[in-house]
């Protein structure tokens, strides 16, 4: 599960990865006449498969969640030793034989259904845009070391490559919010480009397109997607639906969400004493998918100490914002989620992907001077 209110202060810490949970893959690229002996259980997974062929390729794979689900028990076996352009063929042959198509690019494989499988229709959402988190900072040429989530939705993504580019992502109102789930693994450090290429890779394994256009990423149905708009025609006598009126190039995105942010704080958070509160799990799922809609009412901005990162500094919190709801006041600075530094980018990588699962989640801070913690309990 997650939770919305420190998701923000994540973000802003750590805008270069916000869906690390596993540990990034190693990878070694053996000489091109090595043999590799090849040994496998019987059933094979599609992320099993994408982490052997990352490990001695050192390219990252991305996948269609759909394609992994049609394809979840695979079979590869290989009699003898074989080299490693042998591998990445036997790993191409096994994957097109169980209905999926392989692209390899420079960096990654790209793996999708077969252009033949049709994908499976979604009632359409609301167009829907991801904001820039408000203190973002590119992360300029410096080598990113990724690690994600076993399958993220596309507002992961979203996120993800937000806070990593700086720039706002908007999702055209014909994509469900959940139509589907990218699998992503990477092994080898990546460049700030490389990485904003997987998260483009990422898109396209789905059928979806990614374009951008005055500071945005704009991700719309591609040609695989086609048959879907065709498979919900109006009702006689209906006008079909028009899409949300978008705003100006270069303009702000969308207003946010119609969200009643202190009805739904009223119905899934408790507070206990002034630094014990308990929250819904419900609620988490809620804010979550907009955390910036939670994030209103308070202005956070990094804070230095001695020359050093020091976590963030919040100021102007409202009282009734989410902020003020579980305890935290003007002034104070948040340090640490669950014992991890929001300070340091490179800790601070897993924090995100943490809060799905929580149970409890503990939050350092300094105010006044003085350290203390909050605890928020996760109930059902």
């Amino acid at each position: 599960m997650r939770w919305p209110i420190l998701a923000g202060l994540v973000l802003l810490a750590s805008p270069t990865a916000a869906l690390a949970d596993e540990p990034q893959y190693a990878c070694a690229k053996p000489a091109p006449d090595a043999k590799l002996t090849i040994q496998f259980t019987p059933d094979l997974t599609l992320r099993d498969l994408g982490a052997w062929v990352t490990g001695f390729t050192c390219k990252s794979v991305v996948y269609d969640g759909e394609a992994a689900a049609r394809a979840s028990k695979l079979a590869l076996i290989a009699p003898s030793a074989v080299t490693p352009r042998q591998a990445v063929k036997l790993f191409t042959e096994t994957l097109q034989k169980a209905g999926l198509a392989v692209a390899e690019q420079a960096d990654t494989f790209v793996i999708s259904l077969d252009p033949s499988v049709r994908r499976p229709c979604t009632r359409p959402g609301a167009p829907r845009t991801i904001a820039a988190p408000a203190a973002c900072a590119r992360p300029g040429s410096a080598k990113l070391s990724l690690s994600f989530k076993p399958d993220a939705t596309l507002d992961d993504l979203g996120v993800w490559v937000s806070g990593l580019a700086c720039k706002r992502v908007s999702f055209d109102p014909a994509i469900a919010p959940q139509a589907t789930r990218v699998g992503v693994i990477v092994s080898a450090q990546l460049t700030p480009r490389q990485a904003v290429r997987l998260f483009v890779d990422a898109i396209d394994a789905t059928g979806l397109t990614v374009a951008e256009r005055d500071g945005a990423y704009e991700v719309k149905p591609g040609p695989r997607w086609a048959h879907c708009a065709a498979a919900t025609p109006s009702s006689p006598g209906t006008p079909a639906p028009q899409p949300a009126p978008q705003p100006p190039s270069g303009g702000p995105g969308p207003a946010a969400p119609a969200i009643d942010v202190d009805a739904e704080l009223d119905a899934g958070l408790r507070k206990i004493d002034d630094t014990h509160y308990e929250m819904k799990r419900s609620l988490l799922d809620k804010v979550m998918s907009d955390p910036m809609t939670f994030m209103q009412g308070v202005r956070v901005v990094p804070s230095m100490k001695n020359g050093q990162p020091n976590g963030f500094k919040l100021f102007a919190v409202r009282p009734s914002s989410s902020f003020a709801r579980i305890g935290l006041l003007n002034g104070d600075t948040v340090q640490t989620l669950n014992g991890i530094s929001l300070s340091e980018p490179d800790k601070a990588l897993g924090v995100y992907a943490s809060l799905r699962d929580a149970q409890r989640l503990v939050i350092g801070l300094e105010r006044r001077g003085v350290p203390m913690t909050v605890t928020i309990t996760i109930a059902k």
